[in-house]
């Protein structure tokens, strides 16, 4: 199961606006607003899914594989992938 997505963007404040227009079509609202990131999540909840804008770490222009990350959760909290290191 994803956990969260994160989406690069250039410019922060024209990708909230674009964001909360198009995620608010299917019912996610902002949850979090730290300049960079911003987060969402289904009714403005910050539990389940969410979905993170932000500008891509190293500074340069997001694209695939710069500023966009997915993150898997077990769906059992105790249990972790096979592939997975355990701490």
């Amino acid at each position: 199961m994803i956990g969260y997505i994160t989406v690069g963007a250039r410019d922060i404040a024209q990708a909230r606006t674009f964001y909360d227009a198009g995620l608010g079509t299917i019912g996610w609202k902002q949850f979090a607003d730290y300049g960079d990131p911003v987060g969402y999540g289904l009714n403005g909840a910050d539990d389940g899914q969410t979905i993170w804008i932000c500008k891509p770490f190293d500074g340069d222009a997001p694209r695939a594989g710069n500023g966009i990350m997915a993150v898997s959760t077990p769906r059992q909290k105790n249990r972790s992938m096979p592939f997975m290191p355990r701490h």
